[in-house]
């Protein structure tokens, strides 16, 4: 069950290099959605580690597993449509700092 955690971390960190790697704005904007995934495991993958450290992932079923990923399901779907509803980027520009470029998309 700690995997989920480590996923969790493994795509943030690989969006992440890919965010600064990457040239163009769009680009740079579709992986940032693309981190969200990451963003919504993170606090899943917490418990579910903090669970099995304690010696009671015993008693989370797969069932309940699926229960908990409903929510960042949601989320995800919030994050891939927001074109459309404005929800979680109200504007979206490019932040320029002395040698990098990075996306600077602020929340609502």
């Amino acid at each position: 069950m700690a995997g989920y955690y480590h996923r969790g971390q493994g795509f943030w960190c690989g969006g992440y290099t890919l965010e600064v790697l990457v040239e163009g704005f769009n680009a740079k904007l579709w992986v940032v959605k693309f981190e969200y995934v990451a963003f919504v495991m993170g606090p899943i993958g917490w418990l579910l580690l903090g669970l099995q450290m304690r010696g009671k992932s015993l008693y989370v079923g797969r069932k309940w597993v699926a229960l908990l990923f409903v929510i960042p399901c949601l989320t995800l779907l919030q994050v891939f449509t927001a074109e459309h509803h404005r929800f979680f980027w109200l504007q979206k520009n490019l932040w320029n700092s002395m040698v990098f470029t990075f996306s600077r998309v602020p929340t609502a």
